[in-house]
């Protein structure tokens, strides 16, 4: 039986002038946050922000909602009000973006927030044991690489002649593309759906617990919408709503590359051919080479530190 982490709410919540200065010039969106000091604006549920309309600009660049508004605009519709009680009661930041065009990919999401790292857009990774029933959804940052399934099977103790295969279910109000850890407690197994865990990277939280920007979840169905929050904070939340049981975390983002390393005439060549990055390599990676499609041949004249081995000490 897999079980939970002991990690505990560490972070504080960001002060309201952030809010405030988080809008980006070149991008459309609306940032939406809770204030239950605004007046009702009585939202009937059909509400039209022209963030979603492709070239139109945001509603506002951040608005503040009162409490039932929000609720109703964002989470009533997937049937998460629990979620969002829950979340106004702890000291938890968290907000509710929407964009003027839909998303279907991490990168695609990314690109949208304004060239966001991909590692601060999480994928939900749900995948079905076997011929079984069961259903585990995998949380993780966006690397670029493939889950590494072989990894997560010795994780999760299962034999090599079980098969870990895409999900055709999917919890309720959730579609490919609009994939997320936010699940109601009906489609957990245990209520007679055939979600059996929630995984979350457990390097990943290590590292972003220590952090506190915002990491982008998807949220329901709309692919314009999203629910914005640390990858920590997710994880505690969603633990404290559904159980450690549930919600676990595991290492499941594994490092696997392939070396070549040729000596002929007493010269060295070496290529490295990385096949999955666990979280901190990867955000190695983007801090010294960005996240952007390149290619790049450099000279490195007594620079040991170049060398691609330091990139595994780091």
């Amino acid at each position: 039986m897999l079980s939970g982490s002991s990690f505990l709410f560490l972070r504080k919540r960001t002060p309201l002038s952030f809010f405030k200065s988080i809008h980006n010039e070149d991008v459309d969106m609306a940032v939406y946050y809770a204030d239950n000091s605004m007046p009702r604006r009585h939202f009937n549920g059909d509400f039209q922000d022209p963030s979603f309309l492709l070239g139109e600009l945001p509603l506002a660049t951040s608005l503040q909602v009162a409490y039932r508004d929000m609720e109703t605009l964002f989470f009533q519709p997937c049937e998460l009000q629990y979620l969002f009680q829950y979340l106004v009661q702890t000291p938890v930041d968290f907000r509710i973006v929407t964009l003027p065009q839909s998303s279907n990919t991490c990168l695609e999401k990314a690109r949208l927030l304004g060239d966001w790292n991909p590692l601060a857009v999480i994928k939900a990774i749900y995948l079905q044991i076997g011929d079984t029933s069961d259903v585990i959804a995998v949380i993780v940052p966006e690397t670029g690489y493939p889950l590494d399934k072989q990894k997560l099977k010795v994780e999760l103790d299962l034999p090599d002649s079980i098969d870990l295969k895409k999900s055709q279910w999917l919890p309720e109000f959730m579609e490919y593309g609009t994939c997320s850890p936010f699940v109601r407690p009906e489609d957990l197994a245990r209520s007679g759906g055939r979600l059996r865990h929630i995984i979350f990277d457990d390097m990943s939280l290590r590292a972003k617990a220590k952090d506190n920007p915002y990491d982008d979840f998807s949220v329901g169905l709309n692919h314009c919408v999203s629910l914005q929050m640390n990858y920590f904070d997710c994880f505690r939340v969603m633990q404290e709503l559904l159980g450690t049981d549930v919600v676990v975390s595991l290492p499941v983002m594994d490092l696997v590359f392939k070396e070549k390393l040729i000596r002929k005439n007493g010269r060295l060549r070496i290529d490295y051919d990385f096949k999955s990055l666990d979280f901190n390599t990867a955000n190695f990676l983007n801090h010294y080479h960005g996240n952007q499609e390149l290619s790049v041949i450099r000279t490195h004249v007594n620079q040991v530190e170049a060398l691609p081995f330091d990139i595994v000490d780091n």
